[in-house]
């Protein structure tokens, strides 16, 4: 079974919390752009339901995109204090990394599954990602929401009056 292994890290100082937006910014277009690169791993079912096994330098591939993922996002939730890097190499003295076995044998059954449920699953989160888009863009496009503008009024019209229940 898969195992993330988290080591403490000393606090995260100003200067770290000064240049994050600095360094975030190319981090996660370089991560953008590897997740391009790892959208050959759909035919990866094919594979399976082929060979009946997870080719083992495609798994290892793989791995390794994943741990680079875990790397990043530990990274820019300032979970850890060491840079990850742009090279997507394994390195065994980060503070995080995911532990993964390679798999012998994989089931035919559910390869065929992953083939026939990928596309919905994928267009469902597609859809998922476009409502928070608009979700998010709403408010800005429109302004302040109207409730938010009643609440302002009734907030002045009580330090007007003085209320004491504001």
């Amino acid at each position: 079974p898969p195992r993330a292994v988290v080591e403490a890290t000393d606090a995260v100082g100003r200067t770290r919390l000064a240049k994050m937006p600095v360094v975030a910014i190319p981090l996660v277009l370089w991560l953008f752009a590897w997740s391009l690169w790892a959208l050959w791993g759909i035919f990866v079912p094919l594979m399976v339901l082929v060979m009946g096994r997870n080719p083992r330098s495609v798994w290892k591939e793989i791995a390794t995109y994943l741990q680079y993922v875990l790397r990043v996002t530990a990274y820019l939730s300032l979970a850890v204090d060491p840079f990850p890097g742009y090279l997507n190499r394994s390195q065994p003295d980060y503070p995080v990394r995911l532990e993964l076995e390679y798999p012998p044998r994989l089931s035919r059954w559910l390869a065929l599954a992953r083939i026939v449920l990928n596309g919905p699953l994928v267009l469902v989160g597609f859809a998922l990602i476009a409502v928070m888009a608009v979700a998010a863009l709403v408010p800005v496009v429109t302004g302040p929401s109207l409730f938010y503008i009643q609440t302002r009024r009734q907030h002045a019209l009580c330090l007007s009056r003085g209320s004491p229940d504001h």
